[in-house]
């Protein structure tokens, strides 16, 4: 899903965890603060230099020498790296300290419209268990259609292993027993070229635009930009 004509992508569909951590809509806040579970991951030093790349800016691609093809300068790696709940940033290493990617949602307003980026960010461990021990998830646990049952989500997401896409129709499985997971870049890789991936853009601004449809607001979306190329 590269925005290539001849791209194919055999893709079933799939459930996507999305942990909604703002609800009271009297702040002022035109959408609620959305954190999509992408998966459990090793933040090496390997994936910090990749995301020094794919996630630099205006200025740092000029030095760089490297194109940046966004009419919106975005935030860099640094803002990757900083856990969304308690602001500590993750330290690049060798040891296999679990962290978890999360997706957020980034908007820019400019002159060339409202721009749009799925900005990937490291969690602590700690944090993510403390924001989830009380989160359920509903899933088909047996062969015998409809046979469903609520299932605390570190659970779900252990079974799953390295991807937490829920695929609809199947049953509640372990995929991966070994306890390996991939590295923060790699799991980043394996969203980006997904049909998931796009299905979660596109889901996330459908609902922003029916959002602003009922507050009265009339512009959509113009040059929606993912990351530079």
């Amino acid at each position: 899903m590269d925005g290539r004509p001849s791209k194919t992508v055999g893709f079933g569909g799939c459930k996507i965890i999305r942990l909604q951590c703002t609800k009271d809509e009297s702040s002022g806040n035109i959408m609620p603060v959305d954190l999509i579970v992408a998966g459990p991951c090793y933040y090496t030093k390997e994936s910090k230099k990749d995301y020094e790349i794919m996630m630099r800016t205006r200025e740092q691609s000029l030095l760089m020498k490297l194109p940046y093809t966004s009419h919106f300068d975005w935030p860099d790696h640094r803002a990757t790296e900083t856990c969304p709940k308690c602001c500590n940033r993750a330290k690049a290493s060798s040891s296999k300290d679990l962290h978890w990617l999360l997706y957020q949602h980034c908007l820019q307003v400019g002159e060339n419209g409202i721009g749009m980026r799925m900005l990937p960010r490291l969690m602590c461990e700690e944090c993510f268990e403390s924001i989830t021990e009380d989160c359920y998830v509903t899933v088909m646990t047996g062969s015998q259609a409809g046979l469903q049952r609520s299932i605390p989500l570190l659970d779900v997401i252990e079974a799953q292993g390295n991807i937490t896409w829920l695929q609809d129709g199947q049953p509640l499985q372990t995929k991966f027993q070994n306890g390996l997971h991939m590295n923060a870049y790699e799991l980043y890789t394996a969203w980006q070229y997904s049909g998931a991936f796009q299905t979660m853009c596109d889901e996330w601004t459908n609902r922003l635009q029916a959002s602003m449809s009922g507050r009265g607001h009339s512009f959509g979306f113009q040059n929606q930009q993912q990351a530079p190329s």
